[in-house]
């Protein structure tokens, strides 16, 4: 009984190895180059706009910069400066923003990196978010990290977007040129009206705000500063996060972001910290964001995330940047911003595609499926007389087995009866079967006679070992 507890268990583990070495061997498979994460890209030049910053905003802004500011008008400037920038999002007709993103898992389980864009050309806009994932677990990590977004509108009122997650949701994320990233949509994008698309993709005001996450100054920590380059024209502001400040304030600044992490069915616990870095230029139009933080969350979603986002304005800007992607064949033909949304929203880039743990499976399947087939067919040309050497061997391993068996026994003081004591006839059996079945232990059957397998049938402690013991063991 042990030995067969032993072989199953082996069984099970050899299953298990198989399965593993199989998915390792297809994450190995199909990757392009190593992903740093890091974008070769330059800031944006300042948009030759007038200024959106209200008198109001610019009197703060100079009291917070001057000597001995108080922390509370510091707190109120970096949210004037925030607002306003994030406003030249909302409402700038021509804009493109860029995205580079670390989700900051432990370093022992990989990388998850996230490359993305959004252009914008009056009402009409195309986004994507591309996920990569390396990792020694590289499968496993995939069903859990993998993502992918596609979004975008003509302007009319309704709302394309598509969200593929897990392995299918993975992409390469090595591409050094815009737009960082290539993939193929495994899912076709949805409609939705203006409130179900708002609902669906969780941001506040607009798909162009800076960031999904509601500031007020009552959560700024002590210590923000804000300077200005003379120079080059733009005020950097650097804030954190009071995670001791109002807990409901705390909640809802991140009210968003839980819904973000839900889609993966996972929830943010606390925020550990969050420490963000802004440039404006001094007309108030959006020039970099980045932030760093530090989150619990449940699962294998805890982490030290790390956003950057870069935005353009100037128009011949953006069309350098566009003109870099090498999937557009008929950049040529593109002559505009708008151009280019029209292009991406209208590929046909839906192609079914298995993940790689699904394809995993589906070959150990396959494997599993053939080895049984391969058993049953064997084992029907045996029957069948077709392999009479493999029934020979298979009779005299069964034969030595037997003796065996029988010899342990006759040593424990038990009174095997040999295979030779049920030669006898069909009738001989018959008749003697009700009677002699309830006195009868049986650890086997004779494979040459009908009665005595039916006999087996009806006993306990078969081992197929070809005799039957009386008496007791």
């Amino acid at each position: 009984m042990q030995k067969k507890v032993m072989k199953k268990h082996m069984l099970v583990l050899a299953l298990l190895v198989l399965t593993l070495s199989t998915c390792f061997l297809f994450a190995s498979c199909n990757r392009g180059g190593e992903s740093s994460g890091v974008l070769n890209l330059e800031d944006g030049s300042r948009p030759h706009y007038d200024s959106i910053f209200t008198p109001e905003d610019i009197s703060l802004i100079n009291e917070a910069m001057s000597e001995g500011a108080s922390e509370q008008t510091k707190k109120r400037a970096v949210i004037a400066l925030y607002n306003t920038a994030n406003y030249s999002r909302k409402s700038t007709s021509l804009s493109l923003m860029v995205q580079n993103s670390d989700a900051g898992i432990p370093s022992w389980l990989g990388s998850v990196i996230m490359h993305g864009f959004n252009l914008r050309s009056a009402n009409e806009w195309y986004y994507q978010l591309a996920t990569e994932v390396e990792s020694p677990l590289d499968v496993l990590l995939k069903e859990f990290a993998g993502l992918l977004k596609v979004a975008y509108t003509d302007g009319g009122g309704e709302y394309m977007y598509s969200i593929v997650t897990g392995a299918a949701g993975d992409c390469d994320c090595s591409i050094e040129t815009f737009p960082y990233a290539e993939f193929e949509l495994s899912k076709a994008p949805s409609k939705y009206d203006e409130e179900s698309f708002k609902e669906e993709l969780h941001y506040l005001d607009s798909m162009h705000e800076i960031n999904n996450m509601q500031f007020c100054d009552e959560i700024i920590a002590d210590g923000a500063s804000i300077e200005y380059d003379a120079e080059n024209r733009f005020y950097t502001v650097c804030f954190e996060v009071d995670m001791s400040a109002d807990a409901e304030l705390i909640e809802k600044w991140y009210s968003m972001a839980q819904k973000d992490m839900q889609v993966s069915g996972h929830s943010i616990e606390k925020y550990n910290h969050y420490k963000a870095t802004l440039q404006v230029w001094d007309n108030g139009y959006a020039k970099y964001f980045y932030s760093d933080s530090d989150r619990t969350a449940s699962g294998m979603a805890s982490g030290t995330p790390k956003d950057e986002f870069k935005y353009f304005w100037v128009e011949n800007e953006i069309m350098a940047l566009l003109a870099q992607d090498a999937s557009v064949e008929n950049a040529d033909e593109l002559e505009s911003p708008s151009d280019y949304i029209k292009h991406y929203s209208g590929l046909d880039i839906v192609n079914a595609k298995l993940s790689e743990f699904m394809i995993a499976v589906i070959v150990i399947a396959c494997i599993l499926g053939a080895v049984i087939a391969t058993v049953i067919v064997i084992e029907v040309l045996v029957r069948c007389g077709k392999l009479p050497k493999l029934a020979e061997r298979r009779k005299a391993k069964k034969e030595s087995r037997r003796e065996k068996k029988e010899a342990k026994r006759a040593a424990k003081g038990g009174n095997a009866i040999p295979h030779d004591a049920f030669a006898a006839s069909d009738s001989d059996h018959n008749a003697d079967k009700t009677d002699k079945t309830t006195d009868v232990i049986c650890s086997g059957y004779c494979a040459q006679d009908e009665v005595c397998r039916e006999i087996a049938d009806n006993c306990e402690g078969n081992d197929d070992d070809g005799f039957i013991v009386s008496g007791e063991d």
